[in-house]
């Protein structure tokens, strides 16, 4: 979030903002609606300005956010990165975790071969699962949702 921005204040200490036409009232019906509002407009025309001071003028908190091209709504609302390690981990965890509820090996007599074997190829499908997510950080975002 930015720091607050010292603003050209009128009497009453709302920001200043002169008035184009009827938004004001139409900010304020869609506010007590709940409707949301898009404003859009090029740099510099007062769409910031104008949200500042109806937040005032409505006794709203007001958060402000600098977006530019790569922001995504997960920026936004935050997010844990667990990262291709960490994806892994879980997979496989929780892969092991469902074999183990429903396969029940305890129930099975297993000779040392036959574990060393599973052992390995539950350590190969974990390493699989790695090398995956790690080349899927490599390409762009899109690309990689789609695969």
């Amino acid at each position: 979030m930015n720091a607050p921005v010292h603003l050209d204040v009128g009497l009453d200490g709302a920001p200043f903002y002169q008035p184009q036409a009827n938004e004001e009232a139409l900010f304020e019906q869609a506010w007590r609606h709940g409707m949301p509002v898009l404003i859009k407009g090029p740099t510099g025309c007062g769409k910031t300005r104008f949200v500042q001071y109806m937040a005032h003028r409505l006794n709203l908190p007001l958060y402000t956010v600098a977006c530019h091209d790569d922001l995504s709504a997960a920026d936004l609302v935050g997010r844990h990165l667990i990262g291709a390690q960490g994806t892994s981990a879980l997979r496989v965890g929780f892969s092991a975790l469902l074999l183990l509820m429903f396969w029940r090996p305890w129930r099975w007599k297993t000779s040392r071969v036959d574990a060393i074997t599973i052992l390995r190829y539950g350590l190969t499908l974990g390493l699989m699962n790695l090398l995956f997510y790690m080349a899927l950080r490599t390409i762009p975002f899109g690309i990689a949702v789609a695969i």
